[in-house]
């Protein structure tokens, strides 16, 4: 058996299979079955990200694909590639994006968001006005604190029209 079905067995909590595997003693089925797990690695993580995008919130999709920078000014040593590798996030920085109407900056925001499900993170798009709708709410209901603890497990809170 190979090393990578043995993997993809451990990934995808298969341990039965390697034991399936080993018992039949056959390379073709093995191939067989490493390509179907791979397969089912694939649906899983695309269900995941799925799941992500959906349980963000975001009012449009919105992501990288032709979008224009040239119109925005970045801080020194910053520049959208940058904000792309999400390092900011990793390291739990805040990012605010300023500008005037119409430049672009819920469409930066919102395509990091999704870069963000991409790669795993939990993320929470609000507009401002609807998340202070929200908070008061779950106050009159009683169930601001768990509201609270659940903003806290996401890992990108996108806040739009601030101001």
């Amino acid at each position: 058996m190979s090393n990578q079905l043995a993997d993809l067995c451990r990934q995808l909590r298969l341990a039965h299979v390697v034991d399936y595997v080993n018992e039949q003693q056959n390379e073709q089925l093995t191939e067989l079955i490493e390509h179907i797990l791979v397969a089912e690695k694939e649906g899983r993580r695309r269900a995941k990200l799925g799941k992500l995008v959906q349980q963000a919130g975001f009012p449009h999709l919105k992501t990288f694909d032709g979008y224009v920078d040239d119109h925005i000014t970045f801080p020194t040593g910053q520049a959208l590639p940058v904000l792309r590798e999400l390092t900011w996030l990793e390291r739990k920085e805040n990012l605010i994006l300023m500008g005037a109407v119409g430049t672009g900056k819920t469409h930066m925001a919102t395509a990091l968001g999704v870069e963000a499900c991409r790669r795993g993170h939990a993320v929470q798009f609000y507009r401002a006005s609807d998340l202070v709708a929200v908070l008061q709410e779950k106050f009159a209901v009683g169930t601001l604190t768990r509201f609270r603890e659940k903003l806290r497990k996401v890992d990108l809170l996108i806040l739009d029209e601030v101001g």
